[in-house]
C-alpha cells in the first residue's frame, strides 16, 4: 500500500462504489484512488474500469484503453480469470490501434494478446486475433501453425459444435494454402467438405455451405493444376445443386452465416488479383468483420478508385479480372453492411463480371474460358446466396462444361 494515505479520499471512493448510481467516469476515478492506495487489491480493477468507461469516452477512448493496458501490465496476473480480463482488455486496444492506423503498435500489442491467452482460459479464443495478425503482416506459415493449433483445441474441446468450429478450420485451411502448405491445405478442405456432407446428409447442416465448400475446393484444385480432380469437384457441386433445386430449395431455413461464410471463401479465391495492392493484404480466410479496422475500410472504400482505373485499361483478358476483383469486394462490402437484400445490389456487378468474360470467350482469348468459368461460378454462388438455386444451377454448369473443355 502507498505510504501517503488520503483517508478521506479512500473513504469516498469505497462509498462511491457501493452505491448504484455512479457513471463510469467517477467509477474510474474511484478506482484511480484506490489502485494508488492497493495496487494489488484494485489495479485490474481500475483496468476494467477503464475498459468500460472506454465504450463511452468517444474520441477520448484510445487513450483511456493505453491507461488501462499500462495499469493491467503494472501488476502480476496470478489467476486465469485476472488473465483473461486482461486479456479482453489487450483485444479491444489492438483492435483501436489498427483503427488509428497504428498498424506496427497494433501488431505488437497482438503478439502480447496472442502469448497472454495461451495461459488463460476463456481467453485462449483471442489467439485467433494473434493468427489474424500474422496473416495481414503476410506471415502465413506462422498464421497457419496458430491456427492449427487452434483448431486442435477445437477438436479436444466440442467435436459436435461443428457451425461454429467450421470458421476456425476454414482461416487454417487459407493460411495453409497461402504458406504454400498446399497438401495440407487440401487435406484440411477435404476433410472439412466430408464432415459437412455428413451433417448434410443428416439434416443437421445447411445445404448451400457445403455447396460453397465445394466452389472453394474446386477453385483450389485448379489454383494447383490438378485440373481433372477440379473437375470432378465441380460435376459434384453441379448434381448436389440440382439436388437442392428438385427439392424446390434447402430442406431447413438457416440463419445468416452461410452467406458470410461464402463473401469469406469468394474472397480467398480472389487473392491473386489482391496481390498487386500497395501495403498490406486483408486476412483471407477470415471474415471482414474480423479484419484490422483500417484494412476493412481500404478494402472497401477502393471498389470506387479499382472501377474507375477499369476504363483506362486495354486487353479484354485484364478488364476481365478487374471486373471480378469489384464484384467479389463488392458482395464482400454489401454482404457485411447492406442488410438482408445485399445479394440484390451486388447483382450488376456479377453480370457485369460475366458479360466482359463472356466477351473475352468469344473473342478468343487464350484464358477466356476459365475467366468466364470462374465469373459464372461466382455469380452462381451469388444466386444461391439469394436463394436464386435454378439460376445458380445454370451458371453453374455452364462453368463445369466450360472448365471441363
Amino acid at each position: 500500500m502507498s505510504d501517503e494515505v488520503d483517508h478521506d479520499a479512500v473513504a469516498w471512493a469505497r462509498a462511491l462504489l457501493v452505491g448504484r448510481r455512479a457513471s463510469t467516469q467517477d467509477i474510474v476515478r474511484a478506482y484511480r484512488v484506490l489502485a494508488a492506495w492497493d495496487p494489488r487489491a484494485y489495479a485490474l480493477k481500475l483496468t476494467r474500469a477503464l475498459y468500460e468507461h472506454s465504450w463511452h469516452a468517444g474520441t477520448e477512448r484510445l487513450g483511456l484503453l493505453e491507461e488501462a493496458v499500462a495499469v493491467g501490465r503494472s501488476v502480476p496476473l496470478t489467476s486465469t480469470r485476472d488473465i483473461d480480463v486482461f486479456a479482453e482488455v489487450l483485444d479491444s486496444y489492438q483492435f483501436a490501434l489498427y483503427e488509428a492506423g497504428r498498424r506496427t503498435d497494433g501488431f505488437e500489442v497482438s503478439e502480447e494478446l496472442g502469448a497472454l491467452s495461451r495461459r488463460g482460459s476463456g481467453s485462449r479464443y483471442r489467439l485467433d486475433v494473434w493468427a489474424r495478425c500474422l496473416a495481414e503482416a503476410g506471415r502465413h506459415a506462422e498464421a497457419a501453425d496458430v491456427c492449427a493449433e487452434l483448431t486442435a483445441v477445437s477438436r479436444q474441446r466440442d467435436a459436435t459444435a461443428w457451425s461454429g468450429e467450421l470458421w476456425g478450420f476454414v482461416s487454417a485451411i487459407a493460411q495453409a494454402h497461402a504458406a504454400g502448405r498446399t497438401a495440407r491445405a487440401h487435406e484440411g478442405l477435404a476433410e472439412v467438405i466430408e464432415v459437412e456432407r455428413g451433417y448434410v446428409e443428416h439434416a443437421d447442416a445447411s445445404e448451400r455451405v457445403l455447396l460453397y465448400l465445394l466452389m472453394y475446393q474446386a477453385w483450389m484444385l485448379r489454383t494447383d493444376g490438378r485440373m481433372r480432380a477440379a473437375v470432378a469437384v465441380d460435376r459434384d457441386a453441379v448434381a448436389f445443386l440440382g439436388r437442392i433445386v428438385r427439392a424446390g430449395g434447402e430442406r431447413k431455413v438457416w440463419s445468416g452465416y452461410q452467406s458470410t461464410l461464402w463473401t469469406t471463401l469468394l474472397a480467398a479465391s480472389s487473392v491473386a488479383s489482391e496481390r498487386s495492392v500497395d501495403g498490406p493484404l486483408p486476412p483471407f480466410g477470415w471474415s471482414i468483420t474480423d479484419w484490422s479496422p483500417d484494412l476493412r475500410d481500404a478494402y472497401c472504400a477502393g471498389i470506387a478508385a479499382i472501377t474507375e482505373a477499369t476504363n483506362a485499361l486495354t486487353g479484354l483478358p485484364t478488364v476481365a479480372r478487374v471486373h471480378r476483383q469489384v464484384a467479389v469486394r463488392t458482395a464482400v462490402r454489401h454482404e457485411w453492411r447492406s442488410g438482408t437484400r445485399w445479394a440484390q445490389r451486388c447483382r450488376p456487378a456479377f453480370d457485369d463480371s460475366v458479360e466482359v468474360a463472356r466477351r473475352c470467350h468469344d473473342a478468343g482469348a487464350v484464358e477466356g474460358s476459365a475467366l468466364l468459368a470462374q465469373a459464372l461460378t461466382d455469380r452462381a454462388g451469388l444466386a444461391a446466396a439469394d436463394g436464386r438455386f435454378e439460376a445458380a444451377l445454370n451458371d453453374l454448369t455452364e462453368a463445369t462444361h466450360l472448365h471441363g473443355q
